[in-house]
């Protein structure tokens, strides 16, 4: 049941995307504001920010979404671990690293989805009873162009 509804809170989230295609998204900010999470980050370079959904960046096949999920019934590493297929399909874990993000317990991961060609950063930051994802999926053949600018990206993250 969980994980139909975020599915379908992954969906509401991707949408406008697909609606705004080519009309929607303005060139990117500096500095994306999450203000109800408290959280900020750059985009990266060259991405652009949807004007519609301003918690979605994207540059070309490349999107990067940040959500948020209450912590219910499980502990932050069980949610993380529960989190790695979802959308995609199969999964391959290529490396998950423990940091800490503005004093926040966090976990930074690159996981490939041979199924649907596609790679990812995610980033999942323990803040309070609330996991906040910050999320970039890139096609394979994409992903080491765009690992310079994510990875500035994720480092500059603030929580508060």
């Amino acid at each position: 049941m969980e994980k139909i509804a975020r599915f379908l809170r992954m969906i509401m989230v991707l949408l406008p995307l697909v609606i705004a295609v080519g009309c929607g998204r303005t060139p990117g900010k500096a500095r994306m504001e999450v203000a109800e999470l408290g959280l900020s980050m750059e985009v990266p370079s060259g991405w652009t920010v949807d004007r519609l959904n301003p918690r979605m960046f994207a540059k070309g096949n490349s999107t990067g979404l940040i959500l948020d999920d209450p912590l219910v019934g499980q502990g932050f590493e069980q949610f993380v671990e529960a989190s790695y297929t979802g959308l995609f399909g199969p999964a391959d874990v290529i490396s998950k690293t423990p940091l800490t993000v503005s004093g926040y317990g966090a976990i930074e991961a690159i996981i490939e989805y041979p199924d649907a060609g596609s790679k990812a950063f995610k980033l999942w930051i323990h803040k309070d009873d609330r996991v906040i994802e910050v999320s970039v999926v890139t096609p394979i053949e994409d992903f080491s162009k765009h690992e310079p600018s994510v990875r500035k990206a994720f480092e500059s993250i603030e929580s508060r």
